[in-house]
């Protein structure tokens, strides 16, 4: 049995944050080169988090006090969505950004010893978020010259460029290009949408901003208007404000509005706990596995992963 391991104790998880201690249980006899994996941990629902510690053997006698620590940041899924990780180990900096093709161990900088890794002195704190490259459109944001378009919501309507919205959705590229009303008439009546959330879309196209609040309707919209990587953004934030509060409301949500994106992933959070429910008879004692799945707790696995 292996006697050295490296894991993380103390967790802790906030939002789209985590903090923790690093631990080593090192068994210095024998005078090889070791290499000591943590386990993987995933963090903020999306991503995937492991540590890997070489020790070297010097030719006196003894390991090398400061050993070389690589952390691997991966996504759980493919999609074209990057994460970014600002992590830290005490108070190094490290910043890596997880994409389809990435997933190799990144070394860390820093230089504690092994005592401090034994000891559990060594904390470590990280904070993920979608890395999103500028909008070319945001210096359209405040025009008012080349305006040539309405969104119409129920409270009131936005200006937009026809031209910016049809490249950001399928649907709303049918509407302004082919034979419709609405590419006539210079206005899209969007019914039961508020003005607030029409505004939201906007700032996301031309800015690349996602509020953090109104999640709920801004996520329907972007299923209605086909725009995948905006739903993935949304569940995103969703998932890293999940709670015991809100997670059933999530459920409803995601259930009448057909929204495939997010339930696996609801599914997911919460067999790992990640929303502290940590009651498996609260969750039997409702239909969560059943949800537009017909309690195919497999399928579900594999839509989350």
């Amino acid at each position: 049995m292996d006697k050295n391991k490296i894991y993380l104790k103390n967790y802790i998880q906030k939002g789209n944050s985590f903090s923790a201690r690093m631990m080593l249980e090192f068994d210095c006899s024998g005078n090889d080169h070791k290499v000591v994996m943590s386990p993987e941990y995933v963090v903020c629902s999306i991503a995937v988090l492991q540590v890997k510690l070489d020790m070297l053997y010097c030719s006196c006698g003894q390991y090398k006090a400061r050993p070389i620590i690589t952390v691997r940041f991966s996504k759980r899924s493919k999609d074209c969505l990057n994460c970014v990780l600002n992590f830290k180990i005490n108070n190094s900096p490290l910043t890596i950004v997880s994409t389809e093709c990435s997933g190799g161990f990144i070394q860390a900088p820093g230089s504690n010893n092994l005592y401090d890794y034994k000891s559990g002195y060594v904390k470590v704190a990280g904070v993920i978020d979608i890395f999103m490259e500028p909008s070319p459109s945001s210096a359209l944001y405040d025009d008012k010259d080349l305006i040539d378009f309405s969104l119409k919501g129920i409270d009131g309507s936005v200006d937009v460029h026809r031209h910016i919205m049809a490249a950001s959705s399928p649907v709303l590229k049918a509407m302004l290009t082919g034979p419709w009303r609405e590419a006539k008439q210079g206005i899209l009546d969007l019914k039961d949408v508020h003005i607030s959330t029409i505004q939201h879309l906007k700032d996301y196209i031309y800015l690349n901003k996602v509020p953090e609040t109104g999640l709920d309707e801004l996520i329907k919209l972007a299923k209605y208007l086909s725009m995948t990587t905006l739903v993935k953004i949304c569940v995103f934030h969703i998932l890293t404000g999940l709670t015991m509060d809100n997670f059933w409301n999530w459920i409803h949500c995601a259930e009448a509005n057909n929204i495939s994106e997010l339930k696996p992933w609801l599914l997911d959070s919460v067999r790992r706990s990640d929303v502290t429910l940590g009651i498996t008879d609260f969750i039997t004692s409702y239909e969560v596995l059943t949800i537009g799945n017909e309690g195919n707790e497999e399928k579900i696995r594999q839509d989350a992963e």
